[in-house]
């Protein structure tokens, strides 16, 4: 057997999907609030999730679906820089006691739940058709067929939150395991060490029972692999807890 590939991609991986297909109007991968008003809250069919309503801390903050790129990025900057400074004051002095009433920890909270469902969103709107259109025009499919006829094992980093490269190998006939989640032996292995909108949270939010966007800072709760299952049909899927957070 030949050496084994490694393929490392990125957010300009999916951007160039959207544009294969011509959805760049609808799917917008570089500023992530220009669609936060088309997003359904979760559990209603009520639309903007982004909004004083449903994201308070998010939107006191300044988070506009008109937000220009260069200001919507250093909004999620801050806001995750300043989730990561507490959870690291956590780690490092954990009988501390510490106040996590700061709105931006709060809007941590906010973004990590509204990223899930605005990737949910946008994978809804990219139709089976729309793939399978495309697949002759994917180098990577190609790069990926040709490996695997040289008896090559390929390992791919996506440090993506969507599903489009899982739903394009399927599309494609190529068997894939993702780590920690499926073992069956393929040569194809894919690695999302920033988690996925497919990694779903075995305990569902009952049916009945409405949608509350979770306080992560407070919970701060380790979960194992083996508490999610893979799910890549995601409109009705409302798992417990979030398997991702933004880094």
């Amino acid at each position: 057997m030949m050496g084994n590939a490694y393929i490392v991609l990125g957010n300009g991986f999916s951007i160039d999907l959207v544009q294969k297909m011509g959805k760049n109007e609808e799917i917008d991968l570089v500023n992530l609030f220009s669609k936060g008003e088309h997003v359904l809250y979760p559990k209603t069919n009520n639309r903007g999730f982004l909004s004083r309503k449903y994201t308070p801390d998010l939107w006191n903050l300044g988070a506009r679906t008109y937000m220009s790129y260069d200001t919507a990025i250093q909004l999620v900057t801050d806001v995750i820089t300043c989730a990561n400074v507490y959870n690291l004051s956590i780690e490092k002095r954990p009988d501390e006691e510490r106040d996590s009433s700061n709105i931006y920890i709060h809007a941590y909270s906010e973004l990590s739940s509204y990223l899930r469902y605005l990737f949910i969103y946008y994978d809804s709107l990219l139709s089976d058709d729309d793939l399978n259109k495309i697949i002759n025009k994917i180098e990577l499919i190609d790069y990926i067929k040709n490996c695997l006829s040289k008896q090559k094992r390929v390992y791919i980093i996506t440090y993506n939150y969507d599903v489009f490269l899982e739903r394009i190998l399927k599309f494609a006939n190529i068997n894939f395991d993702i780590y920690g989640f499926s073992n069956n032996g393929a040569e194809v292995i894919i690695f999302k060490p920033h988690g996925s909108i497919s990694f779903s949270f075995k305990i569902k939010i009952q049916e009945y029972s409405p949608y509350n966007i979770r306080d992560l800072i407070a919970e701060s709760i380790s979960q194992n692999a083996t508490d999610f299952e893979i799910k890549l049909k995601l409109i009705f899927d409302y798992p417990f807890i979030s398997s991702y957070m933004p880094v």
